[in-house]
């Protein structure tokens, strides 16, 4: 095995490792792969005042946001919408001697709502919804937002979480967030959480209700594991890109067509299956890119490709 410069290579490509032979005429046997990147960039479709940023007030909405109604098929809250309204909030309010205030994770304010049991006919989950335009349908998109424990006088469980629906249809639960901090402290732990979902239509109706995670969701001023109230701030939404790898069947020499069309570049690692060879890294830009591995070994590679931190792999072998 040798050392050598390829002429053919592509700018940031590292050295060709020992893996490689000089130039041979290999048949390629391989499968064209198909595959998507959850790439994170933006399109057109993104919520209005995602920064929830508004007037402090209990039972209020932020701007271009609406409660989601107590009789929402989604909703758990029963009894009126009293029930089901969220709160605007602030380092000074709405009620800071109850403990519904609180740093916001950006700006100057962020939404929280209560979830929990008031009497055997009574029950608080109170969210936030808004219509939002310009998905494709089929197309995957990811939601982040922040969320944290906001703890007040009535509601003092530790943990929970909030639930995501898209439309009626439950896209996900974020993984819990925890707070060992009293109620009435304004330094929140925030926590980014993401959920992922596929477009069902151009327009979606998009809910966040609190959650939970235990059975014991009684409000009052003595339980740590009874009812909890959740704050949400900075939601966006995102979407994935379309990678394309085709792996090129070819008579003379093997070649690989990477067509990336993600802004960010998608770096390709190929790792021999002999235990002492170490791998090769390519980088390749946005667009098409002729991958040349005719001077590859005969043997079974895995080739992997890393885009924004999402990974993928093909099987590519040489005979």
């Amino acid at each position: 095995m040798i050392h050598r410069e390829n002429k053919n290579e592509l700018p940031g490509e590292k050295r060709l490792l020992p893996f490689f032979a000089p130039m041979r005429k290999n048949r390629i046997f391989v499968s064209v792969f198909f595959f998507f990147f959850s790439s994170l960039v933006s399109f057109a479709q993104q919520f209005k005042n995602g920064g929830l940023e508004g007037a402090l007030g209990t039972s209020v909405d932020p701007p271009e946001w609406t409660s989601v109604p107590y009789d929402d098929p989604v909703c758990e809250a029963t009894g009126s919408n009293g029930l089901a309204s969220p709160d605007v909030c602030g380092l000074t309010g709405p009620m800071v001697g109850s403990g519904i205030c609180g740093d916001p994770h950006s700006g100057s304010s962020f939404v929280s709502g209560r979830y929990g049991v008031w009497s055997a006919t009574e029950n608080y989950q109170e969210g936030i919804m808004q219509k939002v335009d310009g998905f494709t349908p089929g197309n995957t998109y990811t939601i982040t937002f922040y969320q944290a424990v906001v703890k007040e006088d009535i509601a003092l469980d530790r943990s929970g979480s909030w639930k995501v629906y898209i439309d009626d249809q439950l896209a996900g639960v974020t993984d819990i967030s925890v707070s060992d901090k009293t109620y009435g402290c304004n330094c929140f732990n925030w926590d980014e959480r993401t959920i992922q979902f596929t477009a069902p239509t151009r327009s979606i109706t998009i809910k966040f209700l609190p959650l939970d995670d235990d059975n014991d969701g009684a409000c009052n001023s003595s339980s740590q594991n009874g009812a909890v109230r959740m704050g949400i701030d900075d939601i966006s939404i995102e979407a994935g890109t379309l990678l394309l790898v085709a792996a090129m069947r070819s008579p003379v020499m093997g070649t690989l067509i990477v067509t990336n069309s993600d802004s960010a570049a998608v770096q390709m690692n190929i790792y021999s299956d002999k235990p002492n060879d170490l791998p090769v890294s390519k980088i390749i830009p946005l667009g098409s890119s002729e991958i040349d591995l005719s001077d590859l070994h005969p043997g079974t590679y895995r080739i992997e490709f890393i885009l924004r931190g999402r990974r993928n792999n093909i099987s590519y072998s040489v005979k």
